[in-house]
């Protein structure tokens, strides 16, 4: 072929400098051959690679910008004194190959699969300065052209860049939108928010939020009730469900026994272990169902809600003009994370448009947005717990978990997290707990049957109490008077209520107050306890939020143990994290960086070896336990292939732990919360070239996200590297 033909060639002539060397994550038949002249080297290309080739013919690679590399290539290369040559052209050969494929169609599938959990492709800008990660448009690799090194040079460069942090975006929005809405799934009750851009701009807590009617009175969310017909479907949620279940009680027993009511069943992914795909709920009285099916019809009942409500206000609003956050607590772990984002995606919501938001950060957000009058603050401004520098804990008392995070104002009003979060599944429902159990022990009859066969009146009893739970204040009062049915005040025994100072007026029972402080008692001995791990002196203030943080119990018990702290409770607790999390789904870089609260990292086989070792088993951390990450941020581990390896793909296994000690094998680790495996192609071995695999992760948001491909790099033909 002519000088002449091979410009005119479809696949453009890369020039001699600068070099770059383009190797996507899919990584598909990168088996390039190298030969040694005396001062460069071509690329060879065996016969395997006619499906590669057929495919470089069809793409087109955006050149990346070099400028962030912070000097040209060219002068480098002037400046080693053009010590290593390349070849910036393809040997005739090859290009002859090229255009043969050009018009050709071909079936033939890759000999290998997706090297990676994502759907997004990088490729490595390899320069003489190190490595750099770029992105492409296409996820076929352009023809490699490999440098050469010194071996000294080698291992002085891979020791240097065994745990690299890639540059990257602070977040992956790209689509555009109108709206964010926020779901909260909450154990005892759930709701919703939204706010449009627009109005985000002007006033980032103008946020819309509905009321919800039980029947009786009007309540800033709904209760998390589901109920499904005899056929399985979704019949209503929250106090439509509540009450349609207790109405049919009483006109149809019989129908009833068909129909199956789920209530605190989010608190089950916090106890579950492995994976959550599969595990079935049961229902309240006998029956279960998939949790998967349950979840999902939740939030897709209240994604409905809110496009609904959304179209009153602008009727053309579409699913796709709303970015959609969920709420999760922060003490869940990864695999209940995920679990939430498959119940997410199965109710309509796509990827894409999703965020996954922790509880407390969500209430932090909002009420570092918030003014001084809209704060219940017992000492003084409330706005000063949140100046630049100031450190305060947030403390998420919801009705099945409590969250406790540790948090510092940042520049820019960034927030970060200063150490890991703490918390337990002592939240309101704990409260309630003690009191059904003294209601059991009171009454003369099997506790079963009587809630059975009074279902209303047993379901007008927990609300009373639950009402009655937030308006107890102890500094105003030395009783507490709680209403209940009068048929249930028949069935209480006389003699059992004397042994407590506890007296029955009609259908009222009055309660010295410290015999009803001690429902709070074991719930507020478990939240003090977490407190005492995290206030320290250098803590500013303690900011309360959630549905239980609406008790005046709480709160006094709070002040009182901890007087040198500004106590911060904003109006209406209930709804700061659903707020909150409107706002961080506007602004999700508010989040500056979180304590990793798990050991991280990847079981070490015979395929492969660390360039660099990090712990004398075969546990390899990719993130320690406590270390700072930022968010939308990269590491990189890197590891030489063995050269006695045939096969074409490498499963890597990924592993996370709770303990507190970096265990030294995967076998001998404590706390084991998740095991995963990754399927990554593998080129074949080339005499005079080492083989990389390299492990990425990324901090997407509130979860973390592996991705792993092979590179190839060209070593001296005399001193290839010794993997030990």
């Amino acid at each position: 072929m002519s000088g002449s033909d091979r410009k005119r060639n479809s696949y453009p002539t890369p020039p001699p400098k600068p070099r770059r060397t383009f190797a996507s994550k899919r990584t598909l038949d990168l088996t390039g051959e190298e030969c040694q002249t005396s001062d460069e080297y071509d690329t060879l290309w065996p016969s395997n690679c006619e499906p590669v080739l057929q495919k470089i013919t069809q793409m087109k690679v955006e050149e990346p910008d070099t400028s962030h590399t912070g000097g040209t290539c060219r002068g480098d290369d002037q400046k080693r004194g053009n010590k290593n040559k390349e070849v910036g052209c393809l040997r005739p050969s090859v290009r002859d190959k090229i255009s043969q494929f050009e018009n050709q169609r071909s079936d033939t599938k890759p000999r290998f699969t997706q090297a990676q959990t994502t759907s997004k492709f990088k490729s490595v800008l390899s320069s003489d300065d190190g490595e750099r990660e770029m992105s492409v448009k296409r996820p076929i690799p352009k023809p490699r052209v490999f440098k050469t090194k010194s071996n000294e040079t080698e291992k002085k460069d891979i020791k240097e860049d065994v745990y690299t942090e890639i540059d990257d975006e602070r977040t992956d929005i790209k689509r555009e939108y109108q709206y964010v809405a926020a779901i909260d799934v909450g154990t005892a009750y759930s709701g919703y928010a939204f706010s449009s851009r627009e109005h985000f701009d002007r006033n980032p807590i103008d946020i819309i939020s509905p009321n919800w009617n039980d029947g009786t009175f009007l309540s800033l969310k709904t209760s998390t009730c589901v109920l499904y017909n005899a056929h399985g479907q979704l019949d209503s949620f929250g106090f439509e469900a509540d009450n349609k279940y207790y109405e049919m009680s009483m006109n149809d027993p019989d129908v009833l026994e068909h129909w199956l009511k789920f209530t605190h069943f989010k608190m089950k992914l916090y106890d579950a272990k492995g994976p959550l795909e599969h595990m079935m709920l049961e229902a309240d009285e006998g029956g279960s169902m998939p949790a998967l099916i349950i979840f999902s019809d939740v939030i897709r009942y209240l994604k409905r809600s809110i496009i609904e409500h959304i179209r009153q206000l602008k009727s053309d609003v579409i699913d796709d003009d709303v970015r959609w956050v969920v709420t999760v607590p922060a003490i869940w772990n990864d695999e209940a994370r995920k679990f939430m984002i498959k119940a997410s995606v199965k109710a309509g919501i796509h990827a894409d448009d999703l965020f996954l938001c922790l509880e407390p950060e969500a209430a932090a957000v909002m009420c570092k947005e918030l003014k001084v009058q809209n704060y219940i603050d017992t000492k003084s401004d409330g706005v000063m717990a949140f100046m630049l520098g100031s450190k305060f804990v947030v403390v998420d008392l919801g009705g099945g978990t409590v969250d406790i995070t540790t948090n510092e104002v940042v520049p820019n009003g960034m927030i970060r997290e200063l150490k890991c979060c703490r918390g337990s599944d002592c939240g309101g429902t704990y409260v309630n707990k003690r009191f059904r159990e003294f209601i059991e022990g009171i009454v003369h009859k099997d506790f079963e049957l009587l809630n059975k066969t009074y279902r209303t009146e047993m379901n007008d009893l927990w609300r009373s109490f639950e009402i009655k739970k937030r308006q107890v204040d102890p500094q105003k009062s030395q009783y507490v008077m709680l209403q209940i049915p009068s048929i249930i005040a028949q069935k209480i025994i006389p003699e059992k209520l004397s042994k407590f100072s506890i007296t029955l007026v009609r259908d009222k029972l009055k309660f010295p107050m410290e015999i009803f402080q001690t429902f709070f008692a074991s719930s507020v001995s478990i939240i003090l306890s977490c407190l005492r791990e995290v206030v320290t002196d250098d803590i500013n203030s303690i900011l309360l939020v959630g549905g239980y943080a609406g008790c005046k119990e709480i709160q006094c018990i709070v002040r009182k143990t901890y007087p040198k702290q500004r106590l911060v409770c904003p109006h209406d607790p209930d709804l700061v994290v659903v707020k909150g999390a409107v706002i961080f789904g506007h602004n999700p870089a508010v989040i500056s960086s979180r304590i990793s609260k798990l050991w991280y990292g990847i079981q070490i086989q015979p395929e492969f070896t660390p360039i660099e070792t990090l712990n004398e088993g075969n546990f390899y951390p990719v993130i320690k336990k406590g270390q700072p990450i930022k968010i939308g941020d990269k590491l990189q581990h890197k590891f030489y292939i063995t050269d006695s390896f045939e096969g074409d793909v490498i499963n890597v296994k990924q592993v996370s732990f709770s303990g507190d000690e970096m265990p030294v094998n995967v076998e001998d680790a404590r706390g084991v919360e998740s095991e995963h495996s990754l399927r990554v192609p593998v080129p074949v071995y080339q005499g005079n070239m080492k083989r990389i695999l390299r492990i990425i992760v990324k901090f997407k948001g509130t979860e973390l996200e592996y991705s792993s491909f092979v590179t190839l790099i060209l070593c001296p033909t005399k001193n290839v590297i010794q993997v030990k």
